[in-house]
């Protein structure tokens, strides 16, 4: 039975997700792999909360807000998921995946409600821009905390709160369809894969990809049957993946463009004239970017809000005459839009040219931030989301699957030690470059380089994942009129080991590029494992 104290602090560390995603990402709470484990640690079941984090971190692995879409709640699926496991402990953990992931998209109404209240935040803080009330305006910034936190909290709660009733519910399920959700739940992790594949360059690096299903396929076939100690490898595959894909990325760059690969250009900026911020002010508008990313982002201005809340101390010094400064400041909050990792080179190039420039700058500050946020978007949502995010969260499920405590403390690590540097120096490129920043983004090749280097990788891996995660496979006996049937499975892994679960990404990859809508994708593979599952066509490997 879970308490209602135990219910509140479900809530809560909904809310504290939510926000965490939205601003530091220390945590990467939105991610249920980390929302699963620390539910774990609330309800007493640690092992439960990151196995069924893992499982649903596998279903969403190619799923983000990639230009504020709205997608289902991972937050609240990973918590009431684990909530069901702790409550519910015969029952097969890849059932409860699968429900949880109903759970989740059951919540996209309510982050749909939050989004859409905060528009009202932001014309109140119209209101106040107008008198350059600074106090008022940044309290309404600040108001968009609760319809963020609250969208999330308030259902996950209910959840938790009710999920004895719910236990009861699914006791009555007979154990056949019990068998079909684990079925789905299994074969679920084929739409997180596809999904990737058609976020990444998946055609121009599908070469890397098949090398990546060969070698984990192999692998996962051959070391379970060699007796080792070690009963289940998809960690040590996905890290020998990770660095085999490493080895070849740096072997195909040298050979592309030799000892130069990684150099940095020459410095061509010259000293900043006028300058009129110190260091301590710089510092301060990258933490006020830093805790305040997104969490004022709505429909109609996105990140708008939230951008006037980093800059605004600049602004303050930069401008003498109020005109000015309430010109500038309603400029900031219109619309903006990018990845919001890569936010803050905008935001250091911005606050340069203003610096050097003043009320001059206004229309090339507009020309810059509107030109530059689309494509800094298409590098951040593909180099760090699709690509280096999945390299992380790939590794960290496949120990968490095992129910082994490395995989959360490895995000939670290399997370922060990539994420936050990148951040701070993205900044710092910003504002050494000024109105060069798109010219110097354009010319590094680093840049490029690093971009094809993970990109390698990351195909690498998202390769691997078919054999290491779609655990389904053909039930070895079937009997039809009391005559038995040649094993289906067993005929397929004659041709090639888990050839069932890479025929099954590559359609779901194929319908996903015919424009079908991952929610019938979902519903097609769901249905798929529920029937075959109930009727004992196929089982969980």
């Amino acid at each position: 039975m879970i308490s209602l104290g135990a219910a509140i602090a479900c809530g809560v560390l909904a809310f504290l997700c939510i926000q965490d995603w939205l601003s530091v990402k220390i945590i990467q709470g939105m991610r249920p792999l980390m929302a699963g484990a620390i539910a774990g640690i609330i309800l007493g079941n640690f092992q439960a909360g990151l196995i069924i984090g893992a499982f649903l971190e596998l279903m969403a692995m190619g799923v983000y807000t990639y230009g504020g879409a709205t997608t289902p709640d991972y937050i609240g699926g990973a918590i009431i998921g684990t909530a069901l496991a702790v409550t519910n402990p015969s029952m097969p953990i890849e059932a409860i995946a699968a429900i949880a992931l109903g759970i989740a998209s059951l919540f996209i109404p309510f982050d749909i409600i939050g989004r859409t209240v905060n528009t009202f935040f932001m014309h109140l803080g119209d209101r106040y821009a107008e008198s350059l009330d600074f106090r008022k305006l940044e309290m309404a910034n600040w108001l968009g905390v609760f319809p963020w936190g609250l969208s999330r909290a308030i259902p996950t709660f209910i959840g938790v709160y009710f999920v004895d009733q719910a236990s009861v519910i699914l006791g009555a399920i007979p154990g056949s369809i019990i068998a079909g959700f684990a079925v789905a739940g299994a074969l679920l992790p084929a739409l997180g894969i596809g999904m990737l594949l058609k976020v990444m360059p998946a055609r121009s690096y599908f070469t890397y990809g098949i090398l990546g299903f060969v070698t984990a396929a192999y692998l996962n076939f051959i070391l379970p049957a060699l007796g080792l100690e070690q009963t289940n490898f998809m960690g040590t595959i996905t890290v020998g993946l990770t660095l085999i894909g490493l080895a070849i990325g740096f072997i195909v760059l040298n050979l592309k463009y030799g000892e130069e690969t990684f150099v940095a250009p020459e410095e061509t900026s010259e000293e900043r004239k006028g300058k009129k911020l110190t260091d301590k002010d710089l510092r301060r508008v990258f933490l006020r970017n830093y805790v305040h990313t997104e969490l004022s982002w709505n429909y109609e201005r996105m990140q708008g809000f939230d951008y006037f809340y980093a800059i605004r101390p600049a602004l303050q010094k930069i401008y003498d005459k109020a005109e000015d400064l309430k010109e500038m400041v309603k400029l900031h909050m219109s619309f903006f839009n990018t990845n919001p990792i890569l936010m803050p080179v905008i935001l250091g190039a911005d606050v340069a040219i203003e610096e050097e420039k003043g009320i001059e700058s206004r229309d090339l500050i507009l020309a810059i931030k509107t030109g530059t946020m689309g494509p800094l978007a298409g590098i951040g949502d593909t180099l760090i989301y699709a690509t280096i995010n999945t390299i992380l969260f790939s590794i960290g499920a496949s120990w968490a699957i095992e129910g082994n405590p490395l995989g959360f403390i490895f995000v939670l690590i290399a997370g922060n030690a990539i994420y936050l540097p990148l951040r701070y120096y993205g900044f710092k490129l910003g504002y050494r470059e000024g109105m060069n920043v798109a010219r110097a983004l354009g010319s590094d090749t680093r840049i490029k380089h690093i971009t094809e280097l993970t990109t390698i990788i990351g195909m690498m891996v998202v390769g691997g994942l078919a054999p290491l995660f779609v655990r389904v496979a053909f039930i070895s006996e079937i009997t039809i009129a009391g005559a038995a049937v040649p094993s289906i499975q067993r005929s397929l892994d004659s041709i090639f080991p888990f050839l069932f679960p890479g025929l099954t990404v590559l359609l779901v990859y194929y319908l996903l590029d015919k424009n079908w809508k991952p929610t019938y994708v979902l519903l097609l593979l769901f249905a798929l494992g529920l029937i075959c599952g109930s009727l004992g066509i196929l089982g969980t490997a």
